[in-house]
């Protein structure tokens, strides 16, 4: 046994039927024996043990779990009143300092020990719980439970093994900011997109897609699949076959609207832009100094002439025109052409003479594209276009009977294209004049010699269908309103 006196309490006692008063701590025993200190409970029928010889105060019978609290009175708290006169009871106080004295305890002189621990199994959870007694063995000393910390919105808690949350340093300031109002971001507007619709427009589109991968020899299909945003399936050949429906350079000169009916009703095109007129053959009214000198804010894209005596084109005049036409009809030319010329379209001139084209050719700055109708033609100015930095296709109106690739043009320009009707511009068909050359072959109205993929786009005015080019215009619509709500 150990020196100090020590309680051990292992029964469990309900809290409603555990009621201990002095009366019934100190029961007397019979005059003339040691007395004896006994626990009792209010209700009957309890076990009580007498305290041992090596004063030890025990209580042996299970515990039921039913009890949280032991209520035990001080013994400096016995009034003589609880004792009844003449039962013989012999003072309780007198009693337990014979016994404190008679018992060996530490330096605190302490009956019970400061604090004592009585583990138990809990019905809750199954959690074994510790109750520990302050020094004043008459008050129970609460232990808070520990609450569990509920976290804020938005921020997770990384739990450990032993229970413990614990935020990383990135939730920490994440927290933090969110604990400040002012640091908090509203969430961002997100417009309302039909899903659904919008997964049958890219259906849509890439079913148009498909069919143009079918037709890669087509300078159509080069040009449109890029326009939808999606990637070629073959690059670019070096032959290639064009629609005549897109081939409108030279068309549009030819039907251009005169310049007389002009004047008299002002008409626009479909982009709200001013036509090319036709002055056709010079007259007295309209002549080349008055033409260039109207047009010197560049009122129209391009003109057209036909030009029958001398012409000199006046060097000081500079027009801002894009595109020329000019239809020879005899006479002598000279003078420099508009330098802000892109395209440049001569025809008839094979039978020309007394014209200085190095004047008319060299101040040709910004030429890309130039048409001519004969071969011999190209041969003949064939030394000026070749030094034009700045051109890069060279189209020939001789139909199947060009040979424009003996000529330095067609050393230059190895890439050729060949205008066709519609019914041809497919790969089938190039395919069986390529194999077949018997048995089909293109309906050319014009070959074009280009240097590279550049150039098409100004060479060929291809179009979107109607539905394909609604539908595209819906989804870049819906696009345009995720990307300016959710800016990434």
């Amino acid at each position: 046994m150990n020196s100090n006196l020590r309680l051990y309490f292992n029964y469990m006692v309900s809290p409603f039927a555990l009621n201990l008063s002095i009366s019934e701590l100190y029961q007397p025993s019979v005059v003339g024996q040691s007395p004896l200190i006994t626990i009792g409970c209010g209700t009957v029928g309890d076990p009580q043990r007498e305290l041992s010889s090596d004063a030890e105060r025990l209580f042996d019978d299970e515990d039921s779990g039913s009890g949280d609290r032991v209520s035990l009175v001080p013994i400096d708290a016995v009034s003589p009143h609880d004792v009844e006169p003449g039962s013989g009871v012999v003072n309780p106080k007198t009693v337990v300092e014979e016994v404190i004295e008679a018992a060996e305890f530490g330096p605190s002189g302490l009956g019970i020990p400061p604090k004592f621990h009585r583990l138990r199994v809990s019905l809750n959870n199954g959690q074994r719980i510790s109750k520990v007694l302050d020094v004043d063995h008459g008050v129970e000393r609460h232990v808070p439970t520990r609450r569990r910390r509920v976290p804020s919105p938005g921020v997770s808690r990384k739990r450990t093994r032993k229970g413990t949350a614990e935020c990383s340093v990135m939730q920490q300031i994440r927290k933090a900011a969110l604990s400040d109002p002012a640091n908090r971001v509203r969430q961002q507007y997100r417009p309302i997109i039909n899903k659904k619709r919008m997964k049958m427009l890219q259906m849509e589109i890439t079913d148009y897609v498909t069919r143009l991968n079918h037709q890669t020899h087509t300078v159509e299909a080069q040009l449109l699949i890029p326009a939808i945003g999606c990637v070629l399936k073959y690059l670019l050949a070096k032959r290639m076959i064009m629609a005549d429906t897109s081939f409108k350079l030279v068309e549009s000169c030819r039907s251009a609207i005169h310049i007389d009916e002009y004047r008299v009703t002002p008409t626009m095109d479909s982009e709200e832009n001013p036509p090319i007129v036709n002055y056709g053959v010079m007259i007295p009214v309209d002549t080349v100094t008055s033409i260039w000198s109207n047009n010197a804010e560049a009122l129209f894209p391009g003109i057209s002439l036909t030009l029958v005596s001398t012409t000199v084109f006046p060097s000081a005049m500079k027009p801002g025109w894009t595109g020329l036409h000019i239809v020879y009809g005899g006479g002598s030319m000279a003078g420099p052409l508009p330098f802000t010329l892109q395209v440049l379209i001569l025809e008839k001139f094979k039978m020309s003479s007394d014209v200085k084209w190095n004047q008319l050719l060299g101040s040709l700055a910004q030429l890309h594209v130039t048409i001519l109708d004969d071969c011999a033609l190209t041969e003949r100015i064939a030394m000026y276009l070749t030094t034009n930095s700045t051109l890069k296709a060279v189209g020939c109106l001789k139909e199947r009977k060009c040979w424009c690739y003996k000529t330095a043009i067609g050393r230059k320009c190895t890439r050729t294209i060949e205008v066709v009707p519609e019914k041809e511009n497919n790969n089938e068909y190039y395919a069986m004049t390529a194999f077949k050359p018997k048995k089909a072959a293109f309906h050319t109205t014009c070959k074009i010699f280009y240097l590279d993929a550049t150039i098409l786009s100004k060479i060929c005015e291809a179009g979107l269908p109607s539905n394909v080019a609604r539908a595209w215009s819906n989804l870049l619509n819906m696009r345009k309103q995720l990307a300016a709500a959710v800016a990434l």
